[in-house]
């Protein structure tokens, strides 16, 4: 009886704790901006994984790693520089992002406004001409290999399903090559997220 006494006492901390805890996948759409001023953008998808754990205050503490890989073709907005009058950028980095966040809702449904800092690594996006042979056609402009800035977000959970908005706000200049000034990561993601706990 002891036994089956220690055993229940188990079970229900264990569920206790695991309803705390929050841990899951997701995947979706990421839409990157570099550049307002000369439309340097490119757009593809994200996937990743995130844990967290939300304390009886209802504040929350998350982090995870996402993985982005974005393309875009046919930029055009470039003034009057003629070498790079249509290029293609692609966006392939991981990022690892940390969040402090408050929860407002209920075990079923709620929402949780967020936000902090990430950084990126292994950043390989670059931008290439594809101009004309005699317009310096291949022409490369080489990226910053790593990444960091703000983050700000929200997640509305309807079960175990997150639906999860951010964005994301570079503090580095990515390109000191780009001829159209500086380069900084504008990333907004939209993904959807299933937690294995709940």
């Amino acid at each position: 009886m002891k036994r089956i006494l220690v055993l229940l006492a188990a079970v229900l901390f264990s569920s206790a704790a695991s309803a705390q805890l929050l841990l899951g996948v997701e995947g979706g759409l990421s839409v990157n901006s570099y550049s307002k001023d000369n439309g340097l953008d490119c757009n593809g998808w994200k996937v990743g994984a995130y844990v967290g754990y939300t304390f009886r205050s209802n504040w929350q503490i998350q982090t995870g790693i996402g993985y982005y890989g974005n393309r875009a073709g046919n930029i055009s907005d470039w003034g009057d520089l003629a070498d790079y009058a249509r290029v293609e950028v692609c966006k392939n980095t991981l990022t690892i992002p940390l969040t402090v966040g408050y929860k407002i809702g209920g075990r079923f449904i709620s929402v949780t406004p967020k936000v902090g800092l990430y950084a990126g690594f292994g950043h390989n996006a670059k931008a290439v001409s594809n101009a004309s042979a005699e317009a310096a056609s291949g022409k490369e402009i080489k990226f910053s290999k790593n990444d960091c800035g703000f983050l700000a977000g929200i997640d509305l959970a309807v079960w175990r399903l997150q639906l999860r908005a951010a964005y994301e706000l570079g503090f580095v200049n990515l390109s000191k090559d780009y001829p159209g000034g500086k380069v900084r990561n504008g990333s907004f993601t939209l993904t959807l997220g299933f937690s294995l706990f709940r």
